[in-house]
């Protein structure tokens, strides 16, 4: 009886991190793309996973976050993506890419209900940007970030697509 309970669990498990739910699809209209000037991404490594922060610096730190609200009759579905990342202050075009994921603090946050959520570094696809008028880019994305296996939790790739105006919060 245990086994069967185990595998339902599991099986449950298995469906609500579908692919479906791991990329809500390009261009989502409630997206926030947000730039920070003079601000820098300070990546907190803990036991309890990485947290990431935008305080005062010298760059400038790109922002973008997707949230579902999910379906009132299921409940625990909703999802909330983030992606960060930094660049000089004085930049114009851009492009980020497996090479300099690291230099430019990319990472990708995923928080649902769905097995290993937190801040991951980007390990692949790319970032493309261009400067459109006064503190902002238009931008667009697409990523992954790799996860690798961990105690009783499979390896797994989050990713995010998406394209759209940075600009300062108002």
């Amino acid at each position: 009886m245990k086994n069967i309970a185990f595998l339902l669990v599991i099986s449950i498990f298995l469906i609500s991190c579908s692919k479906s739910d791991d990329n809500p699809g390009n261009n989502p209209d409630d997206a926030n793309y947000i730039v920070y000037p003079n601000s820098s991404v300070v990546v907190n490594n803990t036991e309890n996973g990485t947290f990431i922060e935008v305080e005062s610096g010298n760059k400038l730190v790109f922002e973008y976050r997707y949230s579902t609200e999910g379906r009132p009759e299921i409940a625990d579905d909703e999802l909330t993506e983030v992606l960060y990342f930094e660049l000089e202050p004085n930049t114009e075009n851009f492009s980020i890419n497996e090479e300099n994921f690291e230099v430019t603090s990319t990472f990708l946050g995923k928080f649902c209900f769905c097995g290993r959520t937190g801040y991951f570094q980007v390990t692949s696809g790319e970032i493309n940007g261009e400067k459109i008028g006064d503190l902002q880019w238009k931008v667009s994305l697409d990523v992954d970030a790799f996860i690798a296996a961990e105690n009783d939790t499979p390896e797994m790739t989050f990713q995010a697509s998406a394209s759209g105006t940075f600009k300062p919060a108002n």
